[in-house]
C-alpha cells in the first residue's frame, strides 16, 4: 500500500496514530507540529512529498482507515530501539 498511498511518519506522529488507533489524536497532532517546525523538516522525505506547509488533516485524514491500519501494522511489525550498552563507546540500535 505504501507504494500507492503515501504513508509518512512525520517524526513520531505515525507512532501516536498507531497507539491511538485513529488519526484523530491530539498527541499525534502535537508530534506532527513538532516535526514540521524543526529545521530538519526541509531535508526530510515528508517535505519532498507534502511541501513546506503541510496540513495535518491532509496528511493524515481520519476517514482514511487504510493509512491508519498501515501504521498500526507497521508499528506492531518491528521496533528500532537502543540496546542500552555503549561498551565500545557507540550506541547500538536493535530491530525488534
Amino acid at each position: 500500500m505504501a507504494r500507492v498511498v503515501p504513508c509518512p511518519e512525520f517524526g513520531k506522529a505515525a507512532d501516536e496514530i498507531a497507539v491511538a488507533g485513529t488519526a484523530d489524536s491530539d498527541d499525534a497532532m502535537d508530534k506532527f507540529e513538532d516535526f514540521v517546525e524543526k529545521q530538519a523538516y526541509g531535508d526530510s522525505r515528508e517535505f519532498i512529498v507534502f511541501g513546506g506547509s503541510p496540513e495535518y488533516e491532509n496528511v493524515f485524514p481520519d476517514d482514511d482507515t487504510a493509512v491508519v491500519k498501515f501504521h498500526i501494522a507497521r508499528n506492531g511489525a518491528f521496533r528500532v530501539e537502543k540496546d542500552g550498552g555503549k561498551g565500545d563507546g557507540l550506541q547500538k540500535w536493535v530491530v525488534k
